[in-house]
């Protein structure tokens, strides 16, 4: 810059001896303040370019980052889902325990069933640990794409003291002519509101750093939790798997059915020879030491519609209250394998009357075949007991 106006002020001299013979002193100073004026004006234009430039690189920054991090709360969100799924099948395995030690029963298919279940939740479980993984990676993208932006914040503040010392000695330089001081006066104005807008931009971009940051935050700490929990579920699993080994070496006894009786599982079937009413055949059971049966699983369900080839009374009815369907053990009914449009109560017609008992249709598919019909009925019957040893 000291050089500059060295050959500026050698420039001077020649000319103005120059002038001296030809027009004179002023036309040279013009032409010096000229050259200055068009000088200023280029670079203001340059530095007007530089800001808008920067302006847009952080505007594309900051939709990078929000885009990385809405991926990461869907991501989360999943997690969350993974984390419903496991406990409510721990709670499931937990009721099936509940059970098996209640009843002693060791049966190796519901051993089996139990596996299945546990395996299942292994893999759950290493699919969590994906999806956490998943999650580490966007959170070391977002944070190298942090630095980049604190790095270009630091590079935006240098380029803004730069350009402070540029105006100032522009300043300091400027001519006393009063029209080309009001023309630099006014570019200045310019530059200094741009600078302003800069200013304003960066401490903008500085609050949305701070909250990626919060959000960045938050985001590992329900990562921490959800690892907590996936070990206090693999906590869990591990002691129900040590369990049903504990269960599975005591089970030395064999269950057995009386004579006449069929065994499924772990309880006994028994398929009437007679028919008679819903009532007739629930007192029949009951001096057998059973009940009528009560579906529990699809499972069963199979079994029963393969049992018997003719309509038969099922522990299934409605007669306390119109439309609430309940098991003879006082259930809810949960499980439903109504035909079509069934239960109907008779449709209205009054050659069927009220239908609060519920039988299982010959002929139909597993899947639907009940039916409501009036508790009077002749029709045969299925009675459910536990297996003896």
């Amino acid at each position: 810059m000291e050089e500059t106006y060295v050959n500026a002020e050698d420039m001077t001299y020649v000319d103005t001896k120059h002038s001296t013979i030809q027009t004179g002193p002023k036309t040279s100073e013009r032409r010096f303040h000229g050259a200055v004026l068009v000088f200023l004006g280029l670079l203001s234009v340059f530095l007007l370019a530089g800001f808008i430039g920067l302006g847009v690189h952080y505007s594309v920054v900051i939709n990078n980052l929000t885009e990385v991090l809405q991926d990461s709360n869907n991501n989360l969100s999943s997690m969350s889902e993974e984390r419903d799924l496991l406990l409510a099948n721990l709670t499931e395995i937990t009721k099936e325990m509940e059970k098996l030690q209640s009843l002693s029963v060791h049966n190796s298919v519901i051993m089996n069933n139990l596996t299945e279940v546990l395996q299942d939740s292994n893999n759950k479980l290493s699919s969590v640990s994906e999806e956490r993984d998943l999650l580490l990676a966007n959170l070391t993208e977002i944070t190298k794409e942090m630095e980049k932006l604190q790095s270009l914040s630091v590079h935006n503040s240098v380029i803004m003291n730069n350009l402070t010392e540029v105006l100032q000695d522009s300043n300091n330089n400027l001519s006393p002519v009063s029209e080309e001081r009001d023309l630099l006066l006014a570019n200045l104005t310019e530059i200094t509101k741009e600078m302003e807008k800069l200013q304003s931009l960066s401490v903008h971009n500085s609050v949305v750093i701070n909250n990626l940051t919060e959000r960045l935050q938050d985001s590992n700490n329900k990562l921490s939790s959800m690892s907590e929990e996936r070990d206090l579920l693999l906590a869990n699993l591990t002691e129900i798997t040590k369990e049903m080994e504990k269960l599975q070496s005591l089970s030395v006894q064999k269950k057995t059915c009386p004579a006449g009786w069929r065994m499924f599982r772990c309880s006994c079937y028994f398929l009437s020879s007679e028919s008679g009413s819903w009532f007739t055949g629930r007192q029949d059971c009951r001096e057998k030491g059973a009940d009528l049966v009560v579906i529990d699983s699809t499972e069963e369900q199979t079994f029963l519609s393969t049992f018997t080839e003719v309509e038969t009374w099922i522990g299934l009815t409605d007669k306390d209250e119109e439309g609430t369907w309940k098991w003879i053990d006082g259930t809810p009914l949960t499980l439903r394998y109504w035909t079509t449009k069934q239960p109907d109560n008779g449709g209205g017609d009054p050659q069927w009357g009220e239908e609060d008992c519920a039988h299982m249709w010959s002929g139909k598919k597993t899947g639907d075949n009940w039916n409501d019909r009036s508790c009077d009925a002749s029709l045969r019957w299925i009675c459910e007991k536990n297996a003896g040893v």
